[in-house]
């Protein structure tokens, strides 16, 4: 994981270093073409790392659950379902498939009985509020940017 972050940071570096050689090189020359894609190609380098740090900024990936009532809730997209209830059953749903059984916590992870797919599911926190991820990365390195299931209803 250490090298993949190693070679995005060495591509940013590279396209950085190129960019502003083009905005060297069209103000030196004249060269409006230049000047205006090194321009475009600064801004979009330095608009990813941006959003690369607001997005790890937002995520908190064990986030503290003080209670089962904070836990307890329906939440969703547009291809699963997990609904917590407070007797510690679950409703989960995924491609017309329903699984029912007890869901129990340690800390910010999630076990279903029955097991339902990798059972590797638990709790988040993003920009504040709890969400579940079914779609944990080994690493959270390599984090997709999808930041899980979104509580649409509380129980």
């Amino acid at each position: 994981m250490f090298f993949i972050r190693l070679v995005q940071l060495l591509v940013l570096s590279v396209a950085l270093s190129f960019g502003t050689w083009l905005i060297y090189c069209g103000l030196k020359n004249k060269m409006k073409g230049r000047l205006f894609f090194g321009i475009i190609l600064n801004a979009t380098v330095i608009s990813l790392v941006v959003v690369n740090i607001a997005m790890d900024v937002m995520m908190d990936w064990n986030p503290k659950i003080p209670s089962l009532a904070e836990a307890i809730g329906v939440y969703a997209d547009d291809k699963e379902s997990i609904e917590l209830r407070l007797d510690n059953t679950f409703i989960y749903e995924v491609g017309g498939r329903i699984t029912e059984g007890k869901w129990r916590r340690e800390d910010w992870n999630l076990y279903f009985d029955p097991i339902v797919k990798n059972q590797d599911i638990r709790f988040v926190r993003f920009a504040g509020a709890l969400r579940v991820m079914t779609h944990v990365p080994d690493d959270p390195d390599n984090w997709n940017g999808n930041p899980g299931l979104k509580r649409i209803k509380e129980l």
